[in-house]
């Protein structure tokens, strides 16, 4: 009986596999003469390559699908794009040593990865536009709320204004004010910058642009409201309306004067008109 079976018999008989045996002689082997490491098989490559071409597949159809959803989808696509990259990795840190036996095996997993590169540029644009609309809906949102709230801030300014004594309070406003305004402003250009390249929302962004400016002119008006004497109330009212009488007459001169240029072109061509017909004599 030789000495391996032996050691077989014993391990048997004290409940151990037999393939220890086994292991430790490879061991051995190994350490001794470290035999070369057998090359992966054909059918496995081909089942590598084709678990490589189907990852590529599904990364190639979520860059179309990145690229092309709207902004309230960042949230799926981030998690398709977790859930694909941790299958991949999960494949490719298994099957790692047998990829780089093959040339064509690492081309594909380049293609992968550059893919991969692209799905992530997309994220980052798709995650721009959402923060974008984001931005304009608060904007919106805060404009539409600030703007009923302005009108009682701008009565309420005037009507301080209006008495002397009441003018800390006046001031107290004018503060508070501006605080919130600068709140606004700020919204506004954040909201603005990031729809700058957007022509879907160019219509929106117009229309809340002009909400904008009619808060700021309301804003101006309020930090301009001051306490003024009576009399000189009345001396700018006064002043106000001469202005606008002046701007009116002069409209009315200019209107005038065009209307005048056009009787005095018309009866010059009608005299000229007249005076060709007078030149015309009959011929026998």
């Amino acid at each position: 009986m030789t000495i391996k079976l032996k050691i077989a018999l014993l391990l048997i008989l004290l409940g151990l596999p037999c393939h220890i045996v086994e292991a430790q002689e490879s061991a051995a082997g190994n350490a001794a003469g470290a035999p070369a490491i057998a090359e992966p098989d054909e059918r496995m490559m081909a089942e590598i390559e084709g678990r490589l071409q189907a990852f590529i597949d599904d990364i190639s159809t979520l860059v179309v699908l990145v690229s092309t959803s709207p902004e309230d989808s960042l949230s799926r696509m981030e998690r398709a794009y977790n859930y694909t990259n941790a299958r991949w990795q999960t494949f490719y840190q298994a099957q790692q040593m047998d990829i780089a036996t093959d040339e064509e095996l690492m081309n594909m997993v380049a293609k992968y990865q550059i893919t991969c590169q692209t799905v992530e540029e997309e994220l980052e644009k798709l995650k721009a536009r959402a923060e974008a609309l984001k931005a304009y809906k608060t904007c919106y949102s805060l404009i539409n709320k600030e703007a009923p709230q302005y009108k009682k801030l701008y009565k309420e300014a005037m009507a301080l204004s209006m008495v002397q004594k009441l003018a800390p309070k006046l001031e107290q406003l004018k503060a508070k004010e501006q605080l919130k305004f600068a709140t606004i402003q700020s919204s506004f250009e954040k909201a603005k910058a990031g729809m700058a390249d957007n022509a879907d929302y160019k219509q929106r962004m117009d229309k809340l642009e002009e909400q904008y400016v009619k808060l700021q002119n309301i804003s101006a008006k309020i930090q301009a409201a001051e306490y003024k004497p009576l009399l000189v109330r009345i001396k700018d009212e006064l002043m106000g309306l001469a202005c606008v009488a002046i701007i009116i007459m002069f409209f009315n001169m200019v209107v005038n004067k065009l209307q005048a240029l056009k009787k005095a072109r018309d009866a010059a061509k009608q005299y000229g008109d007249m005076f060709q017909n007078n030149q015309q004599y009959p011929t026998i």
